[in-house]
């Protein structure tokens, strides 16, 4: 299958000088792609991405049905496979809590007040904070609302942080509550046995997915069409979610221990909103609402 580039490079390192052209293979074409919610959006917009001929890809059946649909699937085609599940969670100190929270309220109760941390980042918070407030992430009506939610929680003491700091938030005793990845509140429990768990709460949560794509001009489009089957296959999703802490897309069958695959399945109960990509006007008025507030 070689070769077979699983990651395109930035295009300004690239300029700088290709570190490919001292490789076997191409170093323009590219068989496979890696690619984030709105870069495959654009591409198919550009004509950049084949579509992919799932009903004849066997491991397609392992994609369950919540994600088959999306970004990735545009007048009856599909143009990638997602491969990487990326779900925002209310984590918790289980010492702290007897029983999980049931709200996104606990993030602005002042008993935890400077006990917050939230893990996404400033591009979850909005959306959390419309759902907090009982809006549509993708669709809000009331900005002055999350304006409002979003400045009692700057007045609380909340802390940023992004991937491993999160963790050590809750390692600290910094936190004892706030907002993190799945993949990271496994990474807090069993890798770090840090009493953490994760929950969604019942207003819901919002997640994206990561796709692999192949495109139009790809040199070996037969051998990049079996590999792209091949992530979807169970025994591949248990080897992403092991070597690279990923929660995979695809079902993992029998492949990781049952403690591991119940933690990381997703309950057919909760409310969950794909909201990436967001239409440009809402991203930049999300952008501005927490540009003003922090």
């Amino acid at each position: 299958m070689n070769p077979i580039h699983d990651h395109v490079l930035d295009p300004v390192s690239d300029r700088l000088g290709n570190p490919l052209s001292s490789t076997e293979g191409p170093t323009r074409a590219i068989d496979v792609v890696d690619v984030r919610p709105g870069w495959l959006e654009a591409g198919v917009e550009n004509g950049f991405v084949e579509p992919l001929p799932v009903d004849r890809m066997p491991a397609w059946e392992n994609v369950p049905e919540r994600f088959r649909e999306g970004v990735h699937r545009q007048d009856g085609d599909t143009y990638g496979v997602p491969t990487e599940a990326v779900l925002t969670t209310l984590a918790y100190d289980t010492d702290t809590f007897e029983q999980p929270p049931d709200s996104w309220d606990v993030l602005w109760d002042e008993e935890y007040e400077g006990e917050v941390v939230l893990g996404g980042g400033y591009f979850d918070l909005p959306l959390v904070v419309a759902l907090q407030t009982g809006q549509d992430p993708r669709d809000p009506d009331d900005f002055e609302a999350i304006r409002d939610a979003l400045e009692r929680l700057d007045a609380q003491d909340v802390t940023m942080a992004y991937r491993d700091e999160v963790i050590e938030q809750f390692q600290s005793g910094e936190a004892v509550v706030g907002t993190m990845s799945q993949s990271m509140a496994y990474r807090a429990r069993f890798d770090r046995g840090l009493a953490v768990d994760y929950t969604v709460p019942r207003e819901g949560s919002v997640y994206k997915c990561y796709y692999h794509l192949v495109p139009t001009d790809a040199p070996n489009p037969m051998a990049a069409l079996r590999l792209v089957n091949w992530l979807s296959r169970p025994e591949t999703a248990a080897a992403l979610f092991e070597r690279e802490g990923a929660v995979p897309v695809a079902n993992v069958g029998d492949e990781l221990p049952d403690e591991v695959t119940a933690y990381i399945d997703w309950d057919d109960d909760w409310t969950l909103h794909r909201t990436f990509p967001l239409p440009d006007d809402l991203s930049v008025r999300y952008a501005e609402l927490v540009r003003d507030v922090f």
